[in-house]
């Protein structure tokens, strides 16, 4: 599954999906749209003993609907008829006024609600994915449907609302007008149907289309400035910033042109309402006009309430045409929020066996590994990594160094043979009583925009201050944090520029040391650093090597000289085990790197 997989098929299974696990609180939205639609019907036929009383006594359309109108302003102990009708007609628009803010109330409260759980869950989703996962989506489609896609899903609990919202009241609305002018009221339904048939074909062949490619160029956006702000410091180095900006520039004008055309779109159905507002009404009076002066002066009331029913009636009209076109822009959208939570995301594996304390060896047996769709790095690999040594493993660049500690922390797992620790395979632990026994460093730092305390804690924040300086003093960092202005509280700043490579990897190294691990695993920990850095560095390795069991990749073959065991690997299988005076004796593979890289 990629991060940014979309259907070319409009398909409403996520919506139906999203609605499920929100049905209780779409049936109080429901229940308050019902009433509050109802209201709107009874509040548009109140204004007929409104008009009745400014204009006179219209005793001959007195019968039905406006009957019961003409009883409950009767109930109303006030003398006066205007004033009677008037507090009727207020009171009715301030009990739909409650419900109306009730329901905007629920529904705001439900919308944030759903983009809050659709995020987290995505989140958490990732959070538990397999490592090949991560490395085969592109970040920007990562980024996006943890935030773009579940704000969608948001967005459609509203827009849904709206249109629920809009469909019942011109429910309502048509059911009062047949009552009073069912020519009238029939016509708006041929009208409807027809409007409705239009805005359907015209969401899914225009809306849902942009809604794609919206959601691709949105994704692309991400990713090119993802990368660029990540890689600045070589793209600007290289002169390469004007290549970059003309990549963003292609999506985001496509974006924009999408966004303009959907606004257009969007923009039709209002128009298209008022024009037959207008013409509606106007043949509505021209049939009174006809009908000669008594007439119209008999229904001046009946045309008031048209009026007022009219001018009631295509607002949410118009709104059921542009929520079903947002709908369809949305779905794209709704449907990645839906894959990302319930799609085939490879998970890591956790066993259910604790390690409480870490005895005696990691065995490597027979392990093969490769990654997919591509040559195996290595066949039939047995290797042994005992407690309290320091073991090296070296080799040419390819040769899989890294991977065997990708496979070490469970990132990977093998595809044939198996990994054990104290004869345990390693799939079948628990892995934070595992990770807990591990503290690793990598060629590649991680540091975040955040103080040098909360960078070393990296989330573990039931830690104290002073095993922080603990871990530092130990990692060599005390030194050059102590003579900062604001010591452990200074900020990094992003990816760490604020400092050099070598103070990043010993903040690297105090972070592993955090927790006082049992095994270090380091990973070319100093081979993108200067030599002045290197050898701070280095004394750093040597004080941890000290009473732990240590896993080196190494570049530069001079700094595992004391290594109890060297590892060398050349296409996929180990070639030579030993001690490095042994090793350089037998004049072999591990020679001839050592003689490559003086």
């Amino acid at each position: 599954m990629t991060a940014l997989q979309i259907d070319r098929n409009p398909t409403y299974a996520p919506l139906a999906y999203f609605a499920g696990r929100n049905k209780h609180w779409l049936a109080i939205i429901l229940a308050l749209t019902i009433a509050s639609s109802l209201l709107e019907s009874l509040s548009i036929v109140a204004f007929f003993p409104v008009f009745v009383s400014l204009l006179g006594d219209s005793e001959n359309e007195s019968g039905g609907v406006f009957a019961i109108v003409n009883d409950l302003t009767e109930l109303i102990p006030i003398s006066s008829p205007i004033v009677a009708a008037s507090v009727l007609l207020l009171g009715i628009f301030a009990l739909k006024t409650v419900l109306t803010l009730t329901r905007e109330f629920v529904t705001a409260h439900v919308g944030a609600m759903v983009m809050y759980n659709t995020r987290q869950q995505v989140m958490e989703r990732y959070s538990d994915a397999h490592y090949q996962f991560i490395l085969d989506n592109p970040q920007g489609g990562l980024l996006y449907n943890i935030f773009d896609a579940p704000s969608s899903v948001s967005t459609m609990i509203v827009i849904g609302t709206q249109f629920g919202t809009a469909l019942f009241k011109v429910l309502a609305i048509v059911g009062v007008l047949i009552w009073i002018f069912p020519l009238a009221a029939l016509a708006l339904v041929v009208f409807g149907i027809l409007y409705y048939i239009g805005i359907h074909l015209l969401s899914r062949k225009v809306s849902f289309p942009i809604g794609v490619k919206k959601a691709e160029s949105s994704g692309k956006q991400i990713s090119i400035a993802n990368e660029f702000l990540t890689g600045f410091r070589q793209i600007v180095t290289l002169n390469a910033t004007g290549w970059w900006t003309s990549q963003f520039d292609v999506q985001n004008r496509a974006y924009s042109f999408l966004q303009r055309k959907e606004l257009i779109w969007n923009a039709i159905p209002k128009p298209v309402m008022e024009f037959f507002a207008v013409g509606l009404m106007l043949v509505f009076a021209l049939i009174i006009w006809v009908s000669g002066p008594a007439t119209v002066a008999e229904r001046l009331p009946t045309l008031g309430v048209f009026a007022v029913a009219l001018a009631q009636l295509f607002p949410p009209l118009t709104s059921i045409g542009a929520s079903r076109m947002r709908i369809m822009a949305n779905l794209p959208n709704l449907a990645l929020a839906h894959q990302a939570i319930t799609g085939p995301i490879p998970a890591r594996r956790d066993g259910t066996h604790r390690l409480e304390k870490f005895e005696r060896a990691i065995e490597f047996e027979n392990v093969s590994f490769g990654y997919p769709g591509r040559e195996p790095l290595f066949n039939n690999v047995s290797l042994s990594f005992k407690k309290g040594e320091v073991t090296a493993i070296v080799g040419t660049s390819g040769s899989g160094k890294t991977t065997i500690i990708n496979l070490m922390l469970g990132l990977f797992q093998p595809t044939e043979g198996r990994i054990t620790i104290d004869g345990i395979p390693l799939q079948d632990l628990k892995q934070e009583t595992w990770l807990s026994k591990i503290g690793f460093v990598s060629q590649e730092t991680f540091t975040y925009h955040s103080t040098i305390s909360e960078n070393i804690l990296i989330g573990r924040t039931d830690r104290t201050d002073e095993s922080i300086v603990k871990a530092a003093k130990i990692a060599n960092a005390h030194g050059f944090i102590s003579e900062l202005d604001d010591g452990y509280q200074t900020v990094v700043g992003e990816r760490g520029m604020k400092f050099s490579g070598g103070q990043q990897q010993r903040l690297a190294i105090a972070r592993a040391l955090l927790d006082t691990p049992e095994f270090m695993l380091l990973d070319e920990a100093t081979s993108s650093l200067d030599t002045i850095s290197e050898r701070v560095v280095q004394e750093s390795i040597d004080m941890i090597s000290q009473g732990r069991t240590v896993v080196i990749i190494a570049h530069r073959l001079s700094t595992i000289s004391h290594a109890d065991k060297i590892i060398v690997l050349d296409n996929g299988q180990v070639v030579e085990t030993g001690a490095h005076d042994e090793l350089l004796r037998r004049n072999g593979h591990y020679a001839r790197l050592a003689g490559a890289r003086r």
